[in-house]
């Protein structure tokens, strides 16, 4: 990530949650301008490999991709809770009001994943 780029920013701009965790370090991915980009790590995979990985991804059986979301599901609500977990302890109104907006942003995804 350019100048290590708030993830829920990523996400606003179009970019798109991904259920392969990243190979560094398991973090949740991020689909975004020809790259994935781990939310947690910030370790980037270019265009060439993404190509690759999306033709594995959809040819996983239904039951593999079932797996994958349920673990992102669970990936998702283990960081909310911590989000959670931390509010009123921010040194300023803004950087709560951050806190709270990337937590509806991960309802969201959830519900997503759902759907």
């Amino acid at each position: 990530m350019n100048e290590r780029q708030n993830p829920s920013d990523l996400l606003l701009r179009g970019g798109t949650l991904i259920a392969k965790p990243c190979d560094k370090c398991q973090g949740v991915q991020i689909k975004y301008m020809n790259k994935i980009i781990c939310a947690n790590c910030g370790n980037e995979i270019k265009q060439g490999k993404i190509d690759s990985f999306e033709s594995d991804y959809v040819e996983q059986p239904q039951t593999e991709q079932y797996k994958l979301d349920i673990d992102l599901k669970e990936k998702i609500q283990k960081r909310i809770n911590e989000l959670i977990s931390k509010i009123g302890y921010d040194k300023t109104m803004s950087e709560e009001a951050q806190r709270i907006k990337i937590i509806k942003l991960y309802y969201s995804l959830m519900r997503k994943i759902d759907s």
